[in-house]
């Protein structure tokens, strides 16, 4: 059994303290993972999730994410900077977007500099891809998103495919 902690912080009335904070997930037979609870399988992320501390230590910064090992599990919160596709030199910092493969995500909303921005893919026929897609949703550029999976180069450059969990930042 895999455990993760949740990023949404539950409101409890006062007095009462919470116990546990994990979200249970499981593999749902695909190789990807998914809640326990009932819901259908597919991506385990949720477009308005929330963090209080985008700094806290279950994600770390673009910059750490670049320096740590390759094939690693790691969480990673960034800016949603553009997209690319087939080739990070194909990077789209600006709107309106024509690719829907990947997010580039940086530590600063208005980086360029493809040496300091990581790929997210965005599956094809996911609910990641339905949510995040900049094509569809360009508001949600420079907006904070935490994503979870392997670091893995993806696109002729650093990334996380397959993502198994992400939530947007306020």
């Amino acid at each position: 059994m895999l455990m993760l902690p949740s990023c949404e912080k539950d409101l409890l009335p006062e007095g009462e303290k919470q116990e546990d904070n994990k979200e249970n997930v499981s593999d749902n037979g695909n190789g990807s993972t998914g809640n326990t609870d009932n819901s259908t399988g597919g991506d385990t992320g949720s477009s308005n999730g929330t963090q209080d501390n985008p700094s806290d230590d279950s994600y770390m910064t673009v910059g750490m994410f670049l320096d740590a090992a390759e094939e690693e599990d790691l969480g990673v919160a960034g800016y949603i900077v553009g997209t690319a596709y087939k080739n990070i030199k194909n990077a789209d910092f600006e709107a309106p977007f024509e690719y829907s493969t990947a997010l580039l995500l940086a530590d600063d909303r208005n980086e360029t500099s493809l040496d300091r921005v990581i790929t997210i893919e965005l599956k094809s026929g996911s609910k990641m891809r339905n949510e995040l897609d900049l094509t569809v949703h360009p508001e949600l550029q420079y907006r904070r998103l935490a994503v979870r999976g392997k670091k893995v180069k993806y696109l002729y450059t650093w990334g996380i495919k397959g993502a198994s969990s992400y939530s947007l930042l306020e």
